[in-house]
């Protein structure tokens, strides 16, 4: 909101020949928006951004790491506002009032609760919890032995598009966090023969 001030605005103010004049000021600080998000025993990412009336962005933050984080937006001008934490990697999107989503948010901003700063120097607080994707897990192992596979790539795709991918650990295992859908998952290894779930095998020795 920062700009020059019309000079024609002022007052003028006389200053005769060899006077000392003294001019103070008292400058209103802009406001802005404090966001917590909390990602409980976790990690996430995401950007908290703050929308008009007219729900045009006016400004974002970045916000990420483990637990408790926070994220800054300003300055703002008086006036009513609302907000949203856009989810990233493996966070859902909320918007502020509790109100989970995907991406932007776009048709949930409006339900949102506002936030009216009333006037110049304030710092409004609101908190997120978003909720982490769902999570898809499992084992992968020898069909002989019964042994974990190591380094075996396990894939999640919707449709004809890759969405994620893993390597399984040295005990086999793997995890995967996707937002809700229907998926079509696939294991593949150099050593073995490649299956699609359930038990579908992709190739032929």
């Amino acid at each position: 909101p920062n700009g020059a001030c019309p000079v024609l605005t002022a007052l003028p103010v006389p200053i005769a020949m060899g006077a000392v004049a003294t001019i103070d000021f008292a400058l209103d600080g802009w406001s802005s928006v404090a966001a917590t998000v909390d990602f409980g025993a976790g990690t996430g990412v995401g950007t908290l951004v703050v929308v008009d009336t007219n729900d045009i962005p006016v400004g974002s933050s970045y916000v990420g790491g483990s637990g408790v984080q926070r994220g800054v937006v300003g300055p703002l001008r008086p006036g009513t506002y609302r907000a949203y934490f856009r989810g990233e990697a493996n966070r859902f999107s909320q918007v502020h009032g509790g109100i989970d989503c995907l991406g932007d948010c776009a048709a949930q901003i409006a339900q949102g609760t506002p936030i009216v700063i009333a006037g110049y120097g304030q710092r409004i607080e609101i908190t997120f919890t978003p909720r982490p994707w769902p999570r898809v897990s499992g084992i992968v192992t020898d069909a002989v032995s019964g042994l974990p596979l190591q380094g075996v790539l396990v894939q999640l795709a919707g449709g004809f598009s890759a969405v994620d991918s893993r390597t399984t650990g040295s005990d086999g295992s793997y995890a995967l966090f996707v937002p809700p859908g229907a998926y079509l998952l696939h294991a593949g290894s150099v050593e073995h023969r490649n299956e699609a779930y359930p038990d579908a095998a992709c190739e032929s020795p």
